[in-house]
């Protein structure tokens, strides 16, 4: 909001005890939504909205990496196309004091991991590379 940004914070519509993930309903559908729906000069997008202490390192690879629900990621390309407007995640990375940014993109844009150590429907994680560096906000 600093930035010109005007916020709908869709966490807010979670239900009456807020322990269910707002949605986005059809006849037939529903996907969950990423936290805010954000606009500014004529631009409007989602931004699903993580608190990660640091990035992970996956161990096969050496990359540090930051990821979402994979069930999540597949509704937000969902509302993607229903809404026409672009769905990014953004960290903030508490270590580093840092708001990071990147575009959804696709499903081979990332690691899907659908073991079950991830808990239900697995993840997705992107390089912390692939992250645009949004703000350092310090604590």
């Amino acid at each position: 909001m600093e930035r010109g940004w005007h916020v709908i914070p869709s966490y807010d519509y979670s239900g009456e005890d807020g322990d269910k993930a707002p949605k986005m309903t059809g006849k037939h559908t529903a996907f969950v939504l990423p936290d805010l729906d954000i606009a500014q000069n004529g631009k409007r997008m989602w931004a699903e909205v993580k608190t990660k202490a640091e990035a992970t390192l996956h161990r096969k690879t050496q990359t540090l990496e930051h990821g979402i629900s994979l069930r999540h990621f597949r509704d937000y390309k969902r509302i993607q196309v229903i809404t026409g407007c672009d769905v990014y995640v953004f960290v903030y990375e508490e270590c580093s004091e840092s708001l990071l940014m990147r575009p959804i993109g696709e499903e081979s844009d990332g690691r899907v991991y659908d073991g079950g150590k991830m808990g239900r429907g697995g993840m997705i994680f992107w390089p912390r590379s692939s992250f645009k560096l949004v703000a350092e906000v310090p604590a």
